[in-house]
């Protein structure tokens, strides 16, 4: 078997009658393709292109996680339990995103770092310089390392050895301990662990295994030991959250499995030897003891084992599902026989319907010609218009007897049907002809079959709403906010949502979350997610996924919400192939933002600004920008807002009785985060808890000083209000200086007062109107802190907790998609259709429920003018008004005016910036 390459094919074959081989009965045949586009061969060794981890620098954030922060704290507990307090030297040797070295230069470690991927270089120096800390870069190879990289009291890494051979590994090793005074450290996968090997075994048979070749190496220790450490030390480390999110993985992201795991992790119910990652700490190196150059061990055999025996699983259900699909096939070509058979005999006998039915048509019309049903007809109009007729019954006999008679002219004066039996028989038997043709057997069925099935049933549905394609800033399920509060309204509206994820996965998929909402993700073998993709250089990737999305959705109009710049061409392009509008909905500033690398980020705002049919800016601080590049009558200013219910779950849920007060905040800590203001009311009301529910990326040392400071972390959006129920105090601790702050219109404002809580809160500029009525305001710490204490003794000014969730509900989501959608049809041109009638209440009622039933189009009204119609129409639309339908006008004309006189009656009702005149014979 081939150590480098991708698999091209498993195969099961049987080996009972084969000779000249060892191995009998069933075996596993796996064909390898090499790879030669990532390694290079020098010495026959196998040595990873700087390119390639250029590729994968590129998908690096600039901000720290929370779950980095936590790893470093366990590196510091290694190194200081070796003696390496703040002061000693670090260098890292493959430092990646150096998001790592930049957490133990907070900690005051002076640090090193190497990598030989220019990019990843670059993004760990902004990283650095997003955090005002100084470190050493060094681009170098780790086989070739040069004298520019200093000598360090501990050399270490986390996440490189894994990838190396046993004879590489040898020389790295050797290598790096040529720059480390003291000691070694090796962070690597537990080969061990459950959750990891799950995971592994999951993606590798799913094929989505994106970590390249990583060895099950259960060796570091013996290699170690052979190089001449004479200590070689192992510790677990265990994060309870990517554990989960392992077994997450191998879960399919599916199943609850993950949570309880992590419950258990938290609570130390697992073994210590479960930790997802081993450190390896080598010390004491006998500097004359000669170096092995070859050393054999297990890792590249065990490897190559498990990853056989995860694809022949990947193999066996994949066969089943096959095996499925082809059940499934042949039970769905049986069926299309069958409807095809049905469908022959259908046509069969429709025809012969309608054979007879012209048949007796023409009978009607032969008998109502001859001289005794002329007379029969003269005799019905006598008795029922002269004899028993009102004054304009025999008016209009009069004109009939004078034209039809004296003048010898055809003129009917709208009563033929009435009195003439034979003309209404002729008329039912055309509405019965009409209603067979509602049946339509021409060549395109065989079109239709060329269509997947769910594609026809979607195209076969009720299509009353337009559709609503979300161009994504976060993934949906990553956390409940302003996007996925519009997009469930949409939802519960009516609309099919389509949320298009922002990160890219291995391959395309579209999950129904709920009804009417789908996820769709998108695959890319180039950009890891929107935030590193230029949609002008990916424009043919972005045309072909979303056509691929309107198509197989059978998407025929619909809205498109853009929520980051970078998909702009995209939403261009639907507008110019399909006609859909483009809403941005603005809610934060890129045409300066410096949260990015891409220095294409501002050009694609100020061009999404500039093309968008309507700007939905979140804070006045965005409109003013966003009037800059474009016509301010694009621009609504909607504000974020609450899903008031959900929040006042936690209203008047406080407990009086409990030992202290708690001051509460949930949401991120990042660097526009006041943390001086929360140390400060931290150490002036040391009595009271103050608790943090949240991401925490920066201030974690800073916070951790103070004992009554809880961080909690990050909490679901299902979970906020049980937290929320615990606070007295609720802040709003952002730093109001920076131009991110002053563009934001704090959710967790309306959040708070969802459930009748007391505020306190820097001075944010959205805030202002609301100063000391539903908040207290001030940058001034001492302030803020006294305002602080007024709420903790109840003796605040600010209003009730009934007036606080009243105001609420006025900002309630619900009311902030109502001015959404206003704002959008506003924008959307008015179409009026006016459809004319006369008779044929078969092609009237075919064509009105067509247009009623299959019209998604966000701004029209329905004008229907009927000519005097006689055979039930008019009783037809009556119904129609009785049923309320906003867009729908019935007129109903006393006089027949002619094809041209009743379009104009319709013209002139219409309201709309374009009239459709629509026959009553067309179908949509």
């Amino acid at each position: 078997m081939s150590s480098g390459g991708k698999i091209v094919q498993i195969e099961v074959i049987n080996t009972s009658d084969l000779e000249g081989t060892q191995w009998k009965g069933e075996q596993i045949l796996v064909i390898y393709e090499k790879e030669h586009s990532e390694l290079n061969v020098e010495n026959q060794k196998l040595v990873a292109k700087p390119e390639t981890w250029d590729m994968v620098a590129e998908t690096y954030n600039i901000a720290i996680e929370d779950g980095e922060a936590q790893l470093a704290d366990n590196i510091e507990k290694i190194l200081k339990s070796k003696g390496l307090d703040k002061g000693g030297s670090l260098v890292e040797m493959g430092c990646g995103s150096g998001h790592l070295s930049a957490c133990l230069a907070k900690k005051g470690y002076k640090v090193t770092l190497v990598d030989f991927s220019s990019v990843a270089l670059e993004k760990a120096k902004q990283t650095f310089e997003k955090y005002g800390l100084t470190g050493e870069f060094i681009l170098g190879d780790l086989f070739k390392l040069s004298e520019s990289v200093p000598e360090c009291d501990f050399a270490w890494n986390s996440g490189v050895m894994e990838h190396f051979g046993d004879e590489e590994i040898i020389i790295l090793m050797e290598n790096i301990r040529k720059y480390a005074k003291k000691g070694v450290l090796y962070l690597v996968p537990n080969s061990n662990s459950i959750a990891y090997l799950l995971m592994r075994a999951r993606l590798m048979a799913d094929d989505k295994w994106i970590y390249g070749k990583e060895y099950l190496r259960r060796d570091y220790k013996e290699i170690l030991s052979e190089l001449g450490y004479r200590v070689v030390e192992k510790s677990y480390i265990s994060t309870a959250t990517v554990s989960a999110y392992q077994m997450w993985k191998a879960e399919r992201e599916q199943g609850n499995i993950s949570e309880l795991y992590k419950e258990l992790a938290e609570e130390k119910m697992l073994p210590v030897e479960e930790g997802y990652l081993i450190g390896y700490f080598a010390s004491e190196h006998e500097k004359d003891m000669e170096v092995k150059k070859e050393y054999i061990g297990t890792a590249l055999q065990d490897t190559r084992l498990f990853d056989l025996v995860a694809c022949k699983i990947g193999y066996k259900e994949l066969q089943l599902h096959v095996e499925e699909l082809q059940l499934h096939v042949e039970e769905l070509q049986l069926h299309v026989e069958e409807l095809q058979e049905e469908l022959s005999i259908a046509k069969d006998t429709i025809q012969q319907k309608n054979t007879y039915i012209m048949q007796t048509q023409n009978m009607c019309s032969e008998f109502s010609r001859k001289k005794l049903m002329r007379i029969n007809h003269f005799i019905q109009r006598v008795k029922g218009q002269l004899i028993y007729g009102n004054k304009k019954d025999r008016r209009e006999f009069k004109e009939w007897l004078f034209k039809r008679v004296i003048r010898k002219t055809g003129y009917s004066a709208g009563t033929e049907e009435i009195y003439n039996p034979w003309a209404a028989i002729r008329n039912k038997l055309n509405e019965a002809y009409a209603c067979s043709g509602e049946i339509r057997f021409q060549d395109d069925f065989r079109c239709e079959m060329d269509l997947p099935i769910e594609t026809k049933k979607k195209l076969q549905d009720d299509y009353t709403r337009c559709d609503v394609i979300i161009l994504s800033v976060i993934d949906y399920n990553f956390r409940f906010q302003r996007p996925q509060h519009l997009a469930s309204r949409f939802v519960a509206d009516g609309h099919r949502v389509f949320y298009v994820n922002a990160n890219f996965i291995r391959s395309d998929s579209i999950t129904a979350e709920q009804k009417n909402l789908f996820i769709v993700d998108f695959a890319s073998a180039d950009y890891s997610a929107i935030y590193n993709m230029n949609g002008e250089v990916a424009s043919d990737w972005m045309e072909e996924h979303l056509s691929n999305l309107v198509n197989s959705q059978a998407i025929r109009d619909a809205v498109v919400i853009v929520d980051y710049p970078n998909w702009v061409y995209g939403a261009e392009y639907l507008r110019k192939m399909y006609g859909f509008r483009i809403v941005t909905d603005y809610m934060d500033d890129y045409t300066g933002f410096i949260g990015t690398s891409e220095v294409f980020l501002k050009d694609n705002c100020i061009r999404l600004l500039g093309e968008s049919d309507l700007v939905v800016a979140s804070s006045q601080f965005l409109y003013e920008i966003a009037v800059q590049y474009t016509d301010a009558d694009k621009i609504e200013l909607i504000r974020n807002g609450t899903e008031t219910e959900h929040f006042y779950q936690a209203f008047g849920k406080s407990n009086e009785d409990k030992e202290k007060k708690t001051i509460g905040y949930y949401g991120a800590v990042a660097h526009w985060f006041a943390w001086e203001k929360v140390c400060y009311v931290a150490e002036r009301f040391s009595d009271c808890d103050i608790v943090i529910v949240g991401e925490v990326t920066e201030y974690r040392e800073k916070l951790e000083k103070y004992k009554n400071i809880k961080l909690l972390g990050e909490k679901s959006y299902k979970e906020l209000p049980q937290y929320l129920a615990g606070f007295d105090v609720c802040l709003i601790p952002f730093d109001a200086s920076t131009d991110l702050i002053k563009a934001t219109n704090p959710v967790k404002f309306y959040e708070y007062l969802s459930a009748g809580k007391k505020i306190v809160a820097t001075e944010i500029p959205e805030l202002m109107p609301y100063k000391d009525e539903y908040v207290y305001m001030s940058n001034d710490n001492k302030e803020f802190t006294e305002y602080v204490g007024l709420c903790l003794k109840g003796e605040d000014i600010l209003k009730s907790e009934q007036e606080c969730v009243d105001f609420a509900r006025k900002n309630d989501w619900q009311e902030r998609y109502s001015c959404f959608k206003k704002a959008y049809i506003s924008r959307v041109p008015m179409v009026s259709v006016v459809v004319l009638t006369y008779n044929n209440i078969a092609y009237n009622k075919q064509c009105i429920n067509s247009i009623l039933k299959k019209t998604a189009y966000a701004n029209y009204e329905l004008i229907i003018v009927d000519n005097q119609s006689t055979d039930g129409t008019i009783e037809y639309l009556k119904e129609l008004e009785q049923k309320n339908i906003h867009n729908l006008k019935v007129i109903l004309n006393d006089v027949n005016y002619g094809f041209a006189g009743g379009n104009n009656i319709g013209i002139r009702e219409a309201k709309g910036d374009y009239i459709l005149l629509l026959n009553n014979l067309s179908f949509l």
